[in-house]
């Protein structure tokens, strides 16, 4: 579909409508999506199609229009500016707010070491959220200087630890944008991984100095899916930023660390309780097995965005995943982990780990000897295998047996970071069918389209404590 360029007096509802068709057009998936009429939802799969778009060229007309309404969002969530934040001691400041709102010479993003920006539909990460709200040219310049390092590196190249980039921050209130890649806690946090951390603030404090930026917004970098804690964290930065102040007068005037708290509860046993008994099906984003640890049936799953079980192979012409649970075993022994009584491995006593492994054992694809990767959904070279495609099609007949039948839709903790996969589907099933009821449990985010609220049942609230309390 084509769009057609805007006049100069548009309202911004007029403008959303205007790209939310746009970047349909610029998709190859999503062209035939049904839009819905809420401006909510129009926004939500503006920015899904926005996160999923890999980089390439846009139209200048919707360009042009993006870049507007952009601007116009970042007034109407209100831009922060360095008077409004108070000064703590020293030219530090605490935050909590929306990083995307400051008004600065540079805030700091918690990339990955692709550099590309988050591709999950709507997700809460920092690295969704800059990228959504700076505009797509910002994946567009990530990709440009990676592809720049890969030519001077060596096509494999990733960002390393520590190391900034420096980006413009197009549509956000901020002048600049500094991508770093933080230290992540697979089993223990050890002194290499706190120097790591420390490093991350020095570096790119350094930057800042290098470029003029005279005030700069730290997120909570590698405290969230890196899984640094936070306490440790906090002290690290907070003490490595006072020392680079002090050995720098006048460098950095400002230092904002823009803080969060995130906690996530246990709760797929309890779930498994309330559906034992019942003909299920669980559609997920999660990749992490954590249905099948619990005893959910293995038939009864789609894991639609991957699997950390598999792994498959870096040549796009292999299109087929690998079991890794065998490497995974092998890889642990070699760091120094032991196996307990019931067959899991510990940390040793000592607390001594070699964190690497033996050359032999980095995983090679056994079809042609290339490397091997995560099968996770982050780009296009995704491998949807047997495996993929029989339990998309159990999915599928699951829906196909259960048509105009008593059917429950629940939606746990999904919101708007999935709506094309899971939100959305849902709300058409439940109001295709008249004895289907949507059930979302959400914390934050609960809600429903009003032509389903009649058979909808909607609980802001922890899930974890839910369950414990239904079930109890």
């Amino acid at each position: 579909m084509e769009t057609k360029a805007m006049s100069k007096n548009t309202t911004q509802e007029e403008r959303l409508d205007y790209l939310v068709e746009g970047f349909k057009a610029d998709s190859d998936e999503y062209k035939e999506l049904q839009t819905p009429n809420s401006t909510e939802d129009k926004r939500r799969i503006l920015r899904s199609l926005m996160n999923i778009r890999m980089p390439k060229e846009l139209s200048s007309d919707v360009m042009k229009v993006q870049d507007e309404y952009l601007t116009e969002r970042a007034a109407e969530k209100g831009v922060v500016n360095l008077s409004d934040i108070p000064v703590i001691r020293d030219g530090l400041s605490i935050w909590q707010g929306d990083i995307t709102r400051l008004s600065v010479d540079a805030i700091v993003n918690a990339a990955n070491s692709q550099m590309l920006g988050c591709f999950v539909p709507m997700h809460t990460c920092i690295d969704n959220c800059i990228h959504t709200f700076a505009g797509v040219q910002l994946r567009a310049e990530c990709n440009r200087q990676m592809n720049e390092l890969r030519i001077r590196y060596g096509r494999d190249y990733e960002q390393p630890t520590a190391v900034p980039m420096l980006t413009e921050a197009y549509n956000l209130p901020a002048k600049k944008v500094i991508h770093i890649v933080g230290p992540i806690v697979q089993y223990k946090l050890t002194p290499e991984l706190e120097k790591d951390l420390e490093n991350c603030y020095r570096n790119t404090l350094d930057m800042c100095a290098e470029n003029s930026l005279k005030s700069v917004a730290f997120c909570c970098i590698s405290t969230g899916v890196f899984h640094f804690p936070n306490k440790k964290a906090a002290e690290i930065a907070v003490e490595t930023v006072s020392e680079w102040l002090s050995d720098n007068p006048g460098k950095v005037e400002r230092v904002i660390f823009n803080v969060f708290k995130d906690e996530d509860k246990p709760m797929y046993r309890d779930l498994l309780k309330m559906v034992s008994d019942k003909d299920y099906f669980v559609i997920t984003t999660n990749v992490d097995h954590q249905f099948q640890r619990a005893g959910f049936d293995k038939k009864r799953l789609f894991y639609t965005q991957g699997d950390y079980g598999l792994f498959q192979s870096v040549n796009p012409a292999i299109q087929k995943t690998f079991d890794n649970e065998e490497w995974v075993m092998k890889a642990m022994e070699a760091q120094g982990f032991v196996r307990d009584d019931q067959g899991v491995f510990q940390v040793p006593i000592d607390g001594k780990l070699l964190m690497e492994i033996p050359s032999e054992l980095i995983p090679k694809c056994p079809d042609d000897g290339s490397d091997m990767t995560m099968n996770l959904r982050a780009d296009d070279s995704f491998v949807e295998d047997e495996g993929w495609h029989k339990a998309s099609a159990a999915y599928s007949d699951f829906i196909r047996r259960h048509e105009n039948l008593h059917v429950l839709y629940l939606e746990l903790g999904v919101g708007a970071n999935t709506p094309v996969i899971i939100k959305y589907p849902f709300w058409q099933m439940t109001l295709s069918n008249e004895n289907a009821v949507y059930a979302c449990l959400n914390y934050g985010e609960s809600y429903c389209p009003e032509e389903i609220a009649d058979r909808s049942i909607c609980i802001d609230g922890d899930i974890g404590e839910v369950f414990e309390t239904q079930i109890s």
